[in-house]
């Protein structure tokens, strides 16, 4: 089974998208937190010249609403293990629907389409498609995206299931550990009786004894 090409997934790199960001009043900021990803570059070799490898960088964002659009200053690594900082303007535009009424949309800055998401990569922004990006359930099989979710929800509850994480509201961990239930039972069916403990009047199946 081969893992996705992660230098060509949207969710590895930094995302801004119009629903969440266009609620921003003028002046108003939001800083968005540290992205890690990788993606391919060329890179010195040993023996002299250069060879196209995984590189693992970081990014992060502060985003600024301005009168007709976005202020975009990105941070992120570099080969030489320093920090370079840019800044990017995006703009939005206000077009009219099919039907009726009109709608916000961002003006992307290479190809001047209308789109609801522009994407960082390479120090530049651009749309999905400009980017050449695609969206990882494209490019991944469903038993890839099951073994993922199924180690987030993990991570969230502490690398355990026996005990609910603090300050966890007791319904989202109940629905987590149901989710995982499912999950497992996806990726490893077995006939064989499996360990049983009760969570709220609700017997429930977990791969080991807690």
């Amino acid at each position: 089974m081969h893992s996705a090409p992660r230098n060509r997934v949207c969710e590895d790199h930094l995302t801004f998208d119009l629903a969440k960001l266009g609620t921003l009043k003028p002046g108003a900021h939001r800083r968005l937190p540290h992205l890690h990803a990788t993606d391919w570059e060329w890179q010195p070799w040993v023996n002299g010249g250069y060879v196209l490898d995984l590189a693992h960088r970081w990014a992060s964002a502060i985003i600024t609403r301005t009168a007709d659009g976005l202020r975009i200053s990105i941070s992120a690594s570099s080969k030489t293990r320093t920090v370079e900082r840019s800044v990017h303007h995006v703009e939005i535009v206000e077009a009219p629907n099919t039907i009726a009424g009109t709608r916000l949309w961002f003006r992307c800055p290479c190809c001047a389409r209308n789109v609801r998401t522009v994407y960082f990569r390479h120090n530049t922004i651009g749309c999905r498609t400009c980017a050449d990006l695609k969206h990882r359930s494209t490019v991944t099989f469903k038993t890839q995206r099951w073994e993922q979710r199924r180690d987030e929800i993990l991570h969230l509850l502490g690398g355990t299931l026996s005990r609910r994480p603090r300050y966890m509201r007791r319904k989202r961990y109940t629905a987590l550990l149901l989710e995982y239930e499912g999950l497992h039972r996806k990726l490893k069916p077995t006939t064989e009786p499996q360990p049983m403990r009760k969570l709220n009047g609700r017997l429930l199946w977990s791969p080991t004894p807690l």
